[in-house]
């Protein structure tokens, strides 16, 4: 651990902490060895981990118990230190489920929750019922500490609940990454993530006072990606080489400060030509010693989806056999959410014709358990989130290149690539790849710099218009008028209508888009 990781991790004030910095800055190690420390100096407490992603949950686990044997030569006592995945279920135990049922609090699962408030508000929803039945008087379970890690992906109720789950002097820890997301870029201040008194005021407030433990911890540097890899997965990200530009922008100008890059050219100012790498400082120098550019990040295309899933295969047989891999070292993220199943299960056929085991988490293992010793895990990005591995391959990228919600599909690349420890494959099928690969090669041509003209603020905001996440219901209507739009214009091409039988506004549209007779 370097000088930040230890002063977040030993430091501990009478009261709220934060901990922030980019993915793989080392927020989870900082948690698990507090969780250790304070369980190890205070065994009466009780003390909470949370999580949103399942699969931290072993690694939570193993961290702990690991600083813990360290400090005292002896196993945690798990039921005064527990890890607890946010929500948790009927089969597993959560900080949700365990405030619920102490207040006598109906219980809500996921079906509930999304058939009532949506799959996007399910747990934002349940939250704010729970927090009703809370304020209306009703005492909930109280802990001594409660420590939160991804706390960029909870709704501002959840930190409401865990206000209220905790004995004052409220020491509650929770850590985020500055750019988990490249969209939603900034949590909400203290002052408002865990709500406000009765007369207004806010219930938490953050001061670095002199010669006292810290309340606000920046973690400056990121250990878990090489500079190539970080460079690459914010360009593509950002679309900074994109034909069509931006996908989404940072609205503060010091945030490129704050995640690491330099500016070698022009300032952050709307309409100046800028160039901008990653500080010396920013990442470790080991990498530079042990890995070069071209073999730690290598993009590659193919004609069909089999090839890709063959080339695949048989590069992990070589990561295993000859590059002395183990197969818990590679992971496998496959970026399409809706075709998970069938993808995984094409490519677990791939590898079997190679003797590969693998094993997908939540469908062929335990949701639980993302790592399995002689088997390779092969996942989708929500379960990929929270979890790192050497060697990561990113498949069918090209699903990331467009469409509706750019800015999600985006960041899907973005967190894939950031899984990466140490070497990262991006791979994709067809035309929609090969534009992938030329953005990528954009990058490598200019030695790893990103140049662009700096938006102005009503620039940024259109961006933001045109690639944001969009509900359920506008989707569907706009998917339907294009493939009514679709059917429109194969009628004429066809013969069947005579455009010049349509309103004029709609026949003067559809001959720009038909190529000339």
């Amino acid at each position: 651990m370097d000088a930040w990781q230890k002063k977040a991790a030993i430091e501990f004030p009478e009261g709220p902490q934060r901990i922030r910095g980019l993915a793989g800055s080392g927020k989870t190690i900082v948690l698990a060895q507090k969780a250790a420390i304070l369980h190890a100096k205070y065994p009466d407490w009780d003390i909470a981990v949370t999580f949103q992603t399942r699969s931290l949950y072993q690694q939570f686990r193993g961290l702990i118990e690991r600083f813990y044997r360290e400090l005292t030569l002896d196993d945690p006592d798990w039921k005064k230190l527990s890890v607890l995945h946010a929500w948790g279920s009927a089969a597993s135990d959560g900080l949700y489920y365990e405030v619920a049922r102490s207040i006598g609090h109906p219980v809500k699962d996921f079906s509930y929750a999304k058939s009532r408030y949506g799959y996007d508000r399910a747990f934002e929803g349940i939250c704010e019922e729970l927090i009703s039945d809370i304020e209306s008087g009703k005492t909930p379970k109280k802990f001594d500490v409660i420590l939160i890690d991804e706390a960029q992906d909870f709704p501002q109720p959840f930190f409401e609940i865990v206000y209220h789950a905790t004995k004052d002097p409220k020491r509650i820890v929770w850590a985020y990454d500055e750019l988990q997301n490249l969209s939603d870029y900034t949590m909400p201040p203290a002052s408002e993530l865990f709500g406000k008194n009765k007369d207004g005021s806010p219930r938490v407030e953050l001061n670095n006072l002199p010669e006292m433990p810290q309340q606000d911890i920046v973690l400056p540097v990121c250990y878990r990606n090489t500079k190539w890899a970080i460079t690459m997965a914010h360009s593509v990200g950002l679309g900074v080489y994109r034909d069509k530009g931006f996908v989404q922008f940072f609205d503060a100008p010091e945030l490129w400060d704050d995640i690491g890059y330099r500016f070698l050219k022009g300032k952050p100012k709307a309409g100046n030509q800028v160039s901008i790498d990653r500080k010396p400082n920013s990442s470790p120098a080991y990498f530079s010693e042990y890995l070069t550019a071209s073999d730690a990040i290598i993009i590659s295309k193919f004609e069909s989806v089999d090839r890709q899933y063959k080339w695949i295969a048989e590069s992990i047989k070589k990561n295993i056999d000859e590059d002395e891999l183990d197969p818990d070292d590679i992971m496998v993220v496959f970026c399409s959410p809706m075709t998970i199943r069938a993808d995984s299960a094409a490519l677990m056929r791939a590898l079997a014709r190679v003797n590969i085991a693998a094993h997908v988490p939540g469908v062929t293992s335990s949701r639980d358990e993302i790592f399995r010793a002689d088997s390779v895990a092969l996942t989708g990005i929500y379960r990929a989130k929270g979890n790192e591995a050497p060697l990561v391959y990113v498949v069918n990228a090209e699903y990331c290149f467009e469409g509706f919600e750019l800015s999600k599909r985006r960041n899907i690349l973005f967190t894939a690539m950031t899984r990466s420890r140490a070497w990262v494959r991006v791979c994709g099928v067809g035309s929609k790849m090969t534009s992938l690969e030329e953005e990528a090669g954009k990058v490598v041509a200019n030695d790893y710099r990103l140049n662009f003209q700096y938006p102005s603020k009503a620039e940024i905001d259109k961006i933001k218009r045109l690639h944001r996440d969009m509900p359920e219901a506008e989707k569907a209507a706009i998917e339907s008028d294009l493939e009514g739009l679709i059917r429109l214009i194969k009628r004429v091409e066809d013969g069947d209508i005579d455009p010049d039988h349509l309103p004029d506004d709609v026949a003067s549209a559809i001959k720009k888009m038909l190529p000339r007779r």
